[in-house]
């Protein structure tokens, strides 16, 4: 087992509690330049705030220790620095001519957030695998929690609720840990720990499945699967094609377990959750069978409505709703993303320097995040701000793969959820994903000389 220190143990407690403690909000001023007419901060960007002053104020920038980090947390420092020169700029320019918007500052003051919690793991010197353990911890807990919510709770995960702030954010972290699981997994020799990590992914698949994200499973079993096939250890071909067989035996399991735990309403939400497979299995079948399938995951409900819809229409079973749930989702990521756009090129200020805001003003006279990285950073901050960013967040990778492709393609492999959904949801502007984000990136650059010593025990 890996040895742990004091340090070791406190960082995990803290990375736990920081995405434990996430949707907790609490208002700092009244001001008309938010969307809610106060500005809230997340309880937990008051640590960041003070690793902020201490590591990079005073000890990097005063002490001038960043003399002493890598050349990776040198750029990501002088990258965060002139996007805050750049944001307070803008912010002073449009305070003066009068087109002071909201919506910016936010993701402008986690920007720099996600920067201060890369520098301080290096300055910390945390280690790589106390980082991904504490995914693990928190997959635990938060799989946990889904349960309580599921059987004591509210009844329903999809949509807002107190873990990690929103379901999609959930189910990509779900999406990550299933990657920690599945290296985990293959680079062991003991045969419990194995068992362990198994069950966990058989116990967490349902919940995934219950937040009706249709692309969190089919995410999940792509990306494992390239895992299982590609990733250098020691089992031979037929060994790789038994896993990925094994793993596939595993989500049928957790499937059918998650229906039969669910209601009416709930088996509604896992048929959404399938309703991608299940469309290209629909492709190469005959009719006959089509009808089969459909008749299989229809389920009769007993609500009239479905919590994610918000509507007073009535259904009698769950094959209306899906259609219609997913006419809605599809219907308002096109709509944000197309007024984002319309705004970014309107003219050339727009797209060189932003907005100033992050959000779109719906038909329904609610503001929404655009679905695309790309929209939301050049709305927001132009494609100055987009550019800066993308050097903060990316600079890591170049990082990596200057290492080893084995190294790349790891670091890759875990970002794959985060980088596929955001181009399908506003990934890079939920506090939770841009912090995994961030800590992925230095576990698997700074953190570990290379993959292979962060699997070895003692690492």
């Amino acid at each position: 087992m890996l040895s742990m220190n004091k340090k070791d143990y406190f960082v995990t407690g803290f990375i736990t509690l920081l995405f434990l403690l996430a949707p907790v909000t609490f208002s700092v001023i009244q001001t008309n330049h938010s969307v809610g007419g106060s500005a809230r901060a997340y309880l937990i960007e008051v640590p960041l705030v003070i690793l902020g002053c201490y590591v990079v104020v005073w000890q990097l920038l005063v002490k001038r220790k960043i003399k002493e980090m890598s050349r990776l947390s040198q750029i990501i420092l002088a990258g965060t620095i002139l996007f805050g020169l750049y944001y307070v700029a803008s912010l002073g320019v449009r305070y003066l001519t009068g087109s002071l918007s909201f919506g910016g500052f936010f993701l402008a003051r986690v920007i720099v957030e996600t920067s201060i919690l890369f520098l301080s793991c290096e300055y910390f010197k945390v280690k790589g695998k106390i980082v991904l353990n504490s995914f693990v911890l928190i997959g635990i807990l938060t799989t946990l929690w889904q349960y309580g919510i599921l059987f004591f709770g509210t009844g329903f995960l999809r949509g807002n609720d107190p873990v990690l702030t929103i379901s999609y954010v959930y189910v990509i972290f779900c999406n990550v840990f299933h990657v920690i699981l599945a290296f985990y997994y293959l680079h062991t020799k003991n045969k419990n720990l194995r068992l362990f990590y198994v069950f966990l992914f058989l116990f967490n698949f349902p919940t995934v499945l219950l937040t009706g994200s249709r692309v969190g499973a089919v995410a999940s079993a792509f990306i494992l699967t390239i895992v299982l096939l590609l990733d250098h250890n020691r089992y031979s071909v037929g060994q790789k094609v038994g896993q990925v067989l094994g793993m596939y035996l595993l989500i049928v399991l957790a499937t059918v377990g998650g229906l039969l735990i669910s209601d009416g309403e709930n088996k509604g939400i896992i048929v959404r959750s399938l309703s991608i497979p299940v469309e290209l299995v629909k492709k190469v079948t005959p009719t006959s069978v089509d009808t089969k399938i459909d008749q299989l995951l229809t389920f009769k409900v007993t609500e009239q409505k479905f919590e994610d819809l918000k509507t007073e229409k009535e259904y009698k079973d769950t094959s209306n709703y899906v259609e219609d749930s997913k006419e809605v989702s599809s219907n308002q990521r096109k709509e944000a993303n197309s007024k984002a756009y319309d705004q970014i090129f309107a003219n050339w200020k727009n797209f060189v320097f932003g907005t100033g805001t992050t959000m779109i003003h719906r038909y329904d006279n609610k503001y929404q995040k655009p679905h695309n990285y790309f929209a939301q950073y050049t709305l927001g901050y132009g494609i100055i701000g987009f550019i800066l960013t993308t050097i903060i967040y990316f600079i890591p990778f170049i990082y990596v793969l200057k290492r080893s492709w084995q190294d790349f393609f790891v670091l890759l492999t875990f970002q794959f959820p985060i980088l596929l959904n955001s181009f399908l949801q506003p990934t890079f502007g939920n506090i939770v994903t841009l912090f995994l984000f961030i800590l992925i990136n230095y576990a698997l650059s700074l953190g570990v000389s290379s993959w292979k010593n962060i699997l070895k025990e003692g690492d």
